[in-house]
């Protein structure tokens, strides 16, 4: 028989959506775990080693469990299922018994050797945590693990002793008995997942998704990462020390509408009209104008018929002012921009005068306006660099140290130590590069000054 140690069994699988899109099922599960060993650690001072009674102790008990385990599965009606499983073998649970024993020792001395610590939740509960990990598990129909029940009830008995720790007083010992008294009585009451919870938090994103400006121009790139995307998990709570395993916080309706508060903000707050402006397409300028008419008609929509939260309304009123400015602004800048279209309508390319640098007067009247673009941003390695390479094909007759010693005269002034090959190909300033480019080869004429 192959050797299994660990088994999903799914049921009650339904599909979740995302505005429509299917992003993962939720469904409830059982689980086949072999048990394993657990670490008996060097740190403690109460052992085996050090006392004799839980040494006996140990022996003894080992030889009760074994008659126990003799039995097993047939030891319940609900083990008994077990034999007509074709991933349980009773040859995965040799030595079980020794198992099983160990671990209420190990316990015990675990809580023995930091009960008086100010870490004593941590270390304590951790390891218990762990070791009733380690017991394994069987899907609910098979009962519970091994003899894990026993385990419990022997470290309940020893807790409920009244034994003394010279090191903490008597009010302190016993509340913190009391807390693992408590974790040990409640640690396999059965719970049904939460799915209510999940299905808010998708629908929540979901009406983030649906209203965010995505059509815009400058936001489009961000789309599909967005949309990829279910923010449900905040991040690691805590990693338990024995057992590596991760417990996460997760987002309430309130903590994650905060956060698409601050990300509508984030990014609405790096959208730059300015390539567009700059290039002075009229074309491309009523395309963005349309789009962020949409955007502001599909906000006023969804603020009306959908019913949001207070939390929710603050990013819809944010992203209705911010389309309401631009849509403004737009409106004053657009007749500027069609008057200097017109102006230039006679557009005349600019006299080459470095022919060891540029191939012709397109190649220098493209580098000059480029230049006025970039002179002010203070981004002098980055911007350069991309029109060196954007150029070089079309435009450049010239090698890297000879189009940077062109820029360091006194006419340019500016000062740049390499061409940087990171810089190739930059999507922003490809379409700041073309709409230039395309301009003057639509409004240039063949005479030159």
């Amino acid at each position: 028989m192959k050797k299994i140690d660990s088994l999903i069994f799914a049921k009650d699988i339904k599909p979740l959506y995302l505005n429509g899109k299917n992003i993962g099922y939720e469904f409830k599960y059982g689980q086949y775990l072999k048990p394993y060993e657990a670490k008996e650690l060097p740190e403690w001072n109460h052992n085996f080693s050090t006392c004799e009674t839980c040494a006996n102790n140990q022996k003894e008990l080992i030889k009760d469990i074994e008659k126990e385990f003799q039995k097993f599965p047939n030891c319940c009606d609900n083990h008994t299922k077990l034999i007509s499983q074709n991933w349980y073998n009773k040859k995965d649970f040799e030595g079980v018994p020794t198992m099983v024993v160990n671990k209420y020792f190990f316990c015990y001395f675990q809580i023995l050797q930091y009960i008086d610590k100010d870490n004593w939740n941590e270390k304590i509960f951790d390891y218990l945590d762990y070791t009733i990990d380690s017991f394994g598990m069987f899907p609910a129909e098979f009962g519970e693990p091994f003899k894990v029940n026993w385990f419990l009830a022997k470290l309940k008995d020893l807790l409920e002793q009244d034994f003394k720790i010279s090191t903490l007083n008597q009010k302190d010992l016993l509340v913190r008995k009391n807390a693992i008294l408590k974790y040990l009585k409640t640690v396999f009451e059965p719970h049904e997942p939460d799915f209510s919870s999940l299905n808010i938090l998708i629908k929540t994103y979901g009406d983030w998704l649906k209203v965010f400006p995505f059509e815009v121009e400058e936001l489009k790139h961000l789309k599909k990462d967005f949309e990829n995307r279910l923010p449900i998990i905040k991040g690691v709570d805590r990693v338990n020390e024995y057992s590596g395993k991760k417990t996460y916080k997760i987002y309430t309706k309130e903590t994650l509408v905060d956060v698409l508060n601050i990300i509508t903000k984030n990014l609405i707050s790096k959208v730059d009209f300015q390539r567009i402006i700059q290039g002075g397409d009229l074309k491309q300028l009523n395309e963005v104008q349309i789009q962020i008419l949409n955007a502001e008609l599909k906000a006023k929509t969804e603020s009306l018929v959908s019913d949001y939260s207070k939390g929710e309304l603050n990013y819809i009123k944010v992203l209705k002012n911010w389309l309401k400015y631009h849509k403004a602004y737009f409106n004053q800048i657009k007749p500027l921009l069609k008057e200097s279209e017109e102006t230039c309508s006679e557009y005349i390319l600019i006299k080459n005068r470095y022919p060891h640098i540029f191939k012709d007067d397109f190649g220098f009247t493209l580098f000059t306006k480029m230049f006025e673009f970039y002179k002010d941003e203070g981004k002098h390695l980055a911007n350069f660099s991309f029109l060196f390479y954007a150029m070089e094909k079309e435009f450049l007759v010239c090698k890297q140290v000879d189009f940077i010693r062109l820029l360091e005269n006194e006419e340019y002034n500016i000062f740049i130590d390499k061409i940087d090959s990171r810089q190739i190909g930059s999507p922003t300033k490809t379409k700041l590069y073309n709409s230039v480019k395309d301009n003057i080869f639509k409004k240039h004429r063949k005479s030159t000054i």
